[in-house]
């Protein structure tokens, strides 16, 4: 009777899943436990609509993206990737269909899902509700149930068969679902997923908020049902059965839901480098990584000082490139990833402008780098701290290294983002077109690729430029049916709204970036100069990592005990670095303008702000001598001297230090200079440098120091005699170390980042 009673009483569970059962486990990431037992159903799915539970699985999965606002969710909880709608659309969908090749329907590997529980507000839970177990005789079998929650409340219910003591792992296990209390969460297959979605909303209707989307698969909206019987794709259902409430342990359901995910995919190919540093549990700068993007997430944007938001963030990058390719973000995992190894990783303190480029990421050991400047050793005590490398380290270790990190690290690095004017100018740009597109225009789909979420821009171009090959190779004539002529012709028209908007957001941040200046002219060769200064010095990751580096290593070489502590003194020494680099790139004069256009961009002519200015290429501007080639990650120390250059510091031994690092950085770019200058006039006339007179020689060594001299000028004002001559002297000693051995060539192979 009382079992009776517990099945009468499960109605809640409105969704079953009949199937296979099995077993695995996967290894927590952060809790120091051995392992999570995972049980699972294994069924498929089927185009039988007739079915109600195939319907109500088809109504259940749906992707993260609508069931959970990413702006709610800690990195902590992030469980999938964006998705490629382009991808699904164009090469998924017809490789499951087999359209136009006569084949028989493919086969994917199985959708892996987790039942999540979540609140009456869609949070998540960490934990499901208390499990209980129960047997139920039905003559030579027993019925096997572990209920999670009261009878009548349960959130799920797996349903077993027993047989001599046994559990069967066959076609008669259930598990029943309560879709108010669980969500059926993707975390591998989320693509597949989303191609079987695709086709059955489009018989059935797609859901409101999925307007940004929607339009990517109405290509697809007249498959006859037919074609979609024969469609059966595995899908796996897994539950956590010692992740309840009562259970002795630390995981939560999210964390365990990670280690699937990164189970299945951390060394899948397709998983960006980017996307991999965000969800791994096992590098610890990685940890320091997230807590500061966690930092600027939590920013409250109705009652922020300062305009940075996440969004100027690129959070997954396209493959591994460097380079940030957002039109509103300024930095990305990557570029934090990258300044944070060089950080904490680097064995010795920068001097001038030459620093061996290392493969950071065959790092492991930390005890005299990360540990030392986050004073490790005392927060951890010896024993543990010699056990703690940047792979190993128990949950209490990372917790105590995140907590030294935020103290003297986090609050500058974030502090600097927001008042470095450079970026504060592009965040409040980006503030500025957000409201525009989103209020002004009610462009859905423009708000999404510019604001909602990495990588749906290059979805939507790649989905475009897809389509538009795929019709021109189908039509050559281009005599396209007019559905799928209306559908080209409206998505081309988006991205001719979206090339408007990035247009006009290069000439308002241009705008804010001069707006100290009252009614400042801001005329195209302006725009375009502010544009390049951003793509080629401030979004890249060299910049950057020499924008935190020259603060940190300075403030390590005054310390007694050579670390950053963060500290009041410390805090007023970072605002007083920061507004000494913002009296050079926040101009409040014309005047001002021309000086930060002469040393970074070019040559200007005409009058200033009309349209006879003009801004010409110049070899010979302070950062083409400092910095002449392409920029790679480790060019930063020539970034830090342009910055040690610009920094004046009121502390007495701070800014002893950064004139001996700036008379060393000198010398060496001169040198430098020089060599390039004498390789050039030997290579335009065919000459070896044995071969060129002692007078030309002379004559190119009087040149190089008269180009430095004058590029220098344009940024700090007149040299002293005393210092041209000191640097006159410089040309004819030799430097202590050659460029080559200095700085070897990269190897972003094993270290992309």
């Amino acid at each position: 009777m009382a079992d009776n009673l517990i099945l009468d009483d499960a109605s809640v569970l409105d969704l079953e899943i009949p199937g296979c059962v099995g077993t695995f486990s996967v290894r927590p990431t952060d809790t120091g436990e051995s392992s999570i037992p995972v049980r699972y159903i294994q069924t498929h799915m089927r185009f039988t609509l007739d079915s109600s539970h195939q319907q109500r699985l088809f109504e259940n999965l749906v992707p993260v993206r609508e069931i959970f606002d990413n702006r709610n969710l800690g990195f902590d909880e992030i469980m999938q990737r964006d998705i490629d709608d382009s991808r699904v659309s164009t090469s998924l969908i017809p490789y499951l269909l087999s359209v136009g090749k006569g084949e028989a329907v493919k086969f994917f590997p199985p959708i892996v899902t987790v039942v999540i529980p979540v609140g009456p507000e869609k949070q998540l839970l960490p934990r499901y509700p208390e499990l209980h177990e129960s047997a139920q005789p039905e003559g030579k079998y027993v019925k096997r149930l572990y209920r999670s929650g009261a009878p009548g409340d349960e959130a799920f219910e797996f349903e077993l068969i027993e047989t001599n003591g046994r559990l069967r792992e066959f076609d008669n296990a259930r598990l029943r679902v309560n879709t108010s209390k669980c969500k059926l969460v993707i975390v591998d297959g989320q693509h597949r997923a989303m191609a079987l979605l695709a086709l059955y909303r489009n018989l059935k209707g797609w859901p409101d908020k999925t307007g940004a989307f929607r339009d990517y698969y109405r290509r697809w909206s007249d498959i006859p049902k037919d074609n979609l019987k024969d469609i059966t794709l595995p899908i796996v259902v897994c539950t956590f059965p010692t992740l309840a409430a009562g259970q002795a342990t630390a995981s939560t359901v999210i964390r365990a839901s990670r280690a699937v995910f990164l189970a299945l995919n951390k060394h899948a190919k397709p998983v960006s480098t980017a996307r991999n540093i965000l969800l791994d549990d096992f590098d610890i700068i990685a940890h320091f990584e997230r807590d500061v993007l966690e930092t600027i997430k939590q920013i409250d944007g109705s009652t922020a000082q300062f305009p940075l938001r996440l969004f100027n963030f690129e959070l997954d990058a396209d493959e591994n490139r460097i380079a940030v390719s957002s039109t509103i973000a300024f930095s990305g995992v990557m570029h934090l990833f990258s300044m944070l190894e060089r950080v904490l990783l680097a064995p010795d303190a920068p001097t001038g402008i030459y620093y061996a480029s290392r493969k950071y990421g065959n790092v492991k050991y930390i005890r005299d780098t990360c540990l030392r400047r986050l004073n490790g050793v005392n927060l951890l005590g010896d024993e543990v701290a010699s056990s703690t490398t940047r792979y190993a380290f128990t949950p209490d270790a990372r917790d105590l290294l995140v907590g030294s990190f935020q103290t003297r690290y986090a609050k500058q690095i974030v502090k600097g983002f927001q008042t470095f004017w450079p970026f504060h100018s592009m965040a409040d740009a980006a503030i500025k077109l957000e409201a525009e597109v989103r209020l002004k225009h009610h462009d859905l789909q423009n708000h999404a690729n510019l604001f909602e979420g990495q990588g749906i821009l290059r979805v939507f171009t790649s989905y475009i430029d897809l389509l538009a090959a795929e019709l021109d190779e189908k039509y050559p004539h281009k005599q396209y049916p007019p559905e799928l002529r209306e559908l080209l012709e409206q998505f081309e028209g988006t991205r001719q709204r979206l090339r408007g908007f990035q247009e006009q957001f290069s000439r308002m941040r241009a705008v804010q970036l001069l707006s100290a200046i009252s009614e400042p002219k801001v005329v195209d060769p302006i725009v375009k100069a502010m544009h390049e200064l951003y793509r080629t010095m401030f979004t890249t990751s060299a910049f950057q990592t020499a924008l935190f580096i020259t603060f940190f290593s300075a403030i390590e070489a005054i310390n007694a005990d050579h670390r950053v502590t963060g500290d009041e003194v410390e805090e007023t020494l970072f605002a007083e670095y920061i507004a000494s680099l913002n009296a050079y790139f926040k101009p409040e004069s014309e005047q001002e303008t021309k000086r930060l256009l002469s040393v970074f961009s070019g040559k200007v002519t005409g009058t200033f702000g009309s349209a006879n200015m003009k801004i010409s290429d110049n070899a010979y501007t302070l950062r083409r001598i400092v910095i002449p080639g392409e920029l790679k990650p480790d060019e930063w120390p020539k970034f830090r001297y342009i910055l040690l250059e610009m920094w004046k510091s009121t502390n007495p031994n701070l800014q002893a230090l950064i004139d001996d690092h700036v008379k060393q950085s000198r010398s060496e770019v001169l040198r430098s200079f020089n060599e390039r200058e004498i390789k050039e006039y030997c290579e335009k006339h065919g000459i070896d440098a044995s071969q060129i007179t002692e007078k030309k020689l002379k004559g190119i060594y009087a040149s190089s120091l008269k180009m430095f001299i004058e590029a220098l000028t344009e940024l700090v004002g007149p040299l002293a005699e005393e210092e041209k001559k000191r640097l006159e002297g410089a040309l004819s000693q030799q430097p202590d170390v050659t460029p080559e051995e200095a700085a070897p060539a990269d190897d972003l192979t094993a270290n992309p980042v």
